[in-house]
């Protein structure tokens, strides 16, 4: 694959050549003028040069390319020019450097530069341009012979200086060019005449060359940092268009979603509407029966007793169907509201969008230069947040229109929701990989005191030592564990900001309140060295300082069931990550509840307890409640823990386990070891990181909860 640099500072004609070669060349870098060449060419790697004559430079063509093929002989080089005659010096000169790819027309067409660099040429195929003349070939001078040293004293002082400046001038050609005649001496007796006005022009001459240099020197390195800072500006628009392109297909394929959606809704309405008609006509048939029935009673002469009392619940049951006809055709007409209004907000999201498409067309056709790339991409940018919030009122109408349409068709409560567009923003971090779907993991406990916190903690370290991410959310803000076990005394937000902002579609709030000890940087360094012992894998989700002060005054914020199910999805679908461990206390039945009724994938539950039977029997009591919920489902997989487990004790795991109705194999056993416990929380870590006696236990529940 060969490479190639472009000097030709005509982008149509570099584009047609780039495509017409195809894969086989790979275009390094084009340069805008004569200089840039010689400050790209040391770390391009270049095979080929194309360059035209016309590229603008102070330095001489043939100069610039006799150092070229000084310096870098293995480059080929295709020099672009207009139509010259045969035998001119310049070609001729460029032959005699061994340049054989030449195209000497005014109108140069794209084929023969792609014809050139695909098949080199030959000194046959240049002979007509080269006639051999030595004015016409580009020699370097051999050294000068060292000249005798000149006589001491001032007059040979100052004789000296004038050869030797007389050596840093141009050779003779150069100087008559300049119309500078050349300074000769004659070599007599007597002592030789100076003109001093020659001097003076020669010496003023050798300054504005030196003055030239200083310049040609600063263009260049004004020209290398323009280049760069142009070449960084190139980069940045290049990746906002990508961005905005990105934009763009998503909020086509949310809009394609909301076309689905309004479509299903059109379909619920009319259905509903074909309910309500039936109703309709069945409230009608009835109504007239029980009209029918009271006209024939009435006319009977001698009305039975039981007469007033079945009249009574006729009427009753007329109000009844009565009522329900009135509120059936509120709800319809509220539903095709609310239909109407989405439909309007669609439509003008449709407009929006085609707008914004084309002001991105316009930003492509510009090729975003200078400033106005700056300012069309802030409009755009402010364009696609209002698109966005656009986006979401109308994904919020939408969603309430069908939770109603549900409740209104088949009644009970509607626990979805929308999947919300989430940036995805990557742990810096590389995690083992899930086997299969990521494991949502609810650790309850029979009554507080019985470890259900330490086996929560110890379960997600274990998970997170063999390299998966794992995330432990404590939702317990009346007796928190995991503050104060990782003397976490400044958590400014935690699990009630995350469900509050993810619902308005706030995700870095989410991300802010998830705690990653390797990112944090304590100013305790012993606290610091305690964090780094912990597996990166680690993090926690816990209560904010707010939140626990306001607990503790009484206040409790409930935790709904459409926000948990949000924030579980950003969590695991976004956040990648393939354990979630919930630490719930036993008596927030709320919290509870929300979990079970949100509609979340809860794969495996955990229930702790103690060997006294003062556990054992709350065990049961809230298997009992859960079995008669939609849990029943977890109750049936669930692993019961018995915690603090006295192997010598008259309560085995077998009697228990016949004591709750559960299979045997369903419970494990984690061995009493107190001094292991306080060691570890002394040393503020985990027990299966300070390697405990049994810490093995939790490698063998991992196993066995875990698995898939």
């Amino acid at each position: 694959m060969k490479k190639i640099l472009y000097a030709l500072n005509h982008k149509a004609t570099e584009d047609c050549v780039t495509e017409k070669l195809g894969s086989d060349y790979v275009i390094i870098n084009a340069v805008t003028y004569r200089e840039a060449v010689l400050s790209v060419l040391p770390g391009a790697g270049a095979d080929i040069l194309v360059f035209r004559d016309s590229l603008d430079g102070s330095i001489d063509i043939r100069r610039l390319l006799e150092q070229i093929r000084t310096e870098y002989p293995e480059i080929r080089i295709v020099f672009i020019c207009g139509e010259r005659p045969k035998g001119d010096t310049m070609l001729a000169a460029i032959v005699s450097l061994g340049i054989y790819d030449i195209i000497s027309k005014n109108a140069v067409p794209v084929d023969d530069i792609v014809e050139h660099i695909r098949h080199p040429a030959s000194f046959r195929d240049a002979a007509k341009y080269y006639s051999f003349r030595e004015d016409s070939v580009i020699a370097v001078s051999p050294p000068s012979e060292p000249e005798e040293q000149p006589a001491s004293g001032k007059i040979g002082g100052f004789f000296s200086a004038l050869d030797n400046l007389r050596r840093r001038l141009p050779r003779e050609s150069n100087r008559e060019e300049n119309g500078i005649s050349t300074i000769q001496t004659v070599e007599t007796g007597v002592k030789p005449q100076v003109d001093i006005e020659l001097l003076r022009e020669t010496m003023r001459e050798e300054a504005i060359r030196e003055a030239q240099r200083d310049l040609d020197e600063l263009i260049r390195t004004a020209a290398k940092k323009e280049t760069a800072k142009l070449e960084e500006e190139l980069t940045a628009l290049k990746k906002a268009l990508s961005d905005n392109r990105l934009l763009m297909e998503q909020k086509e394929n949310r809009i394609g979603d909301l076309l689905r959606q309004l479509d299903d809704a059109k379909i619920t309405a009319d259905r509903l509407k074909s309910d309500y008609k039936a109703l309709q006509e069945s409230a009608s048939k009835g109504m007239s029966t029980y009209e029918a029935q009271l006209q024939a009673l009435k006319s009977q002469k001698d009305t039975p007793l039981w007469y007033g009392e079945q009249s009574k619940r006729w009427e009753e049951e007329k109000q009844a169907l009565s009522t329900e006809i009135v509120q059936s055709r509120t709800r319809i007409a509220a539903l095709e509201d609310e239909k109407s209004y989405t439909m309007l907000e669609y439509d003008r999201m449709k407009q929006s969008y085609k707008e914004m498409e084309a002001a991105l067309k316009i930003a492509k056709d510009a090729q975003l230069v200078g400033k106005e790339a700056d300012s069309l991409i802030a409009q755009l940018r402010r364009e696609n947040t209002m698109m966005k919030g656009e986006l979401a009122l109308v994904r919020n109408e939408l969603s309430s229109t069908q939770a109603k349409l549900d409740v209104a068709s088949e009644g009970g409560p509607d626990f979805s929701r929308p999947v919300m567009e989430i940036p995805y923003l990557p742990d810096e971090e590389i995690y083992l990989p899930s086997e299969g779907p990521a494991q949502t993991i609810l650790v309850l406990g029979a009554k507080h005191g019985v470890g259900n916190s330490t086996v929560a903690l110890n379960l997600a370290t274990s998970a997170a030592q063999r390299g998966h991410k794992t995330l432990l959310i404590e939702v317990n803000d009346k007796f928190p564990l995991l503050n104060e076990y990782f003397e976490l005394t400044n958590v400014p937000l935690g699990l009630n900001d995350s469900l509050d902002s993810i619902v308005k579609g706030d995700t870095q709030i989410v991300d802010a309140a998830i705690i990653r000890f390797h990112a944090l940087r304590p100013l305790n360094g012993k606290l610091g060295r305690r964090y780094k012992k912990l597996p990166k894998g680690l993090h926690l989700l816990l209560y904010s300082n707010e939140d626990l002060v306001a607990s503790m005054s009484g206040t409790h914020r409930p935790i709904e069931a459409a926000a948990v199910l949000a924030l579980f999805n950003y969590l695991i679908i976004k956040q990648q990550y393939t354990h979630v461990i919930v630490d719930v206390q036993p008596d927030d039945h709320q919290t509870i509840d929300a979990l079970i009724n949100s509609g979340l994938v809860i794969n495996r539950m955990i229930m702790t307890m103690s060997q006294d039977p003062h556990s054992i029997s709350s065990a049961g009591v809230l298997v009992s409640s859960l079995a008669k919920s939609r849990a029943s489902g977890l109750v049936v997989n669930a692993e019961y823990i018995v915690s603090k487990f006295n192997h010598t004790g008259p309560l085995t795991t077998a009697k228990i386990a016949k004591h709750l109705h559960v299979p045997p194999q369903q419970f494990t056993a984690l061995s009493e070891d107190s001094l292991g416990y306080v060691a570890s929380s002394i040393a503020g870590v985990p027990y299966v990181i300070s390697k405990g006696r049994f810490s093995l236990e939790y490698d063998t529940l991992r196993e066995k909860v875990m698995a898939r």
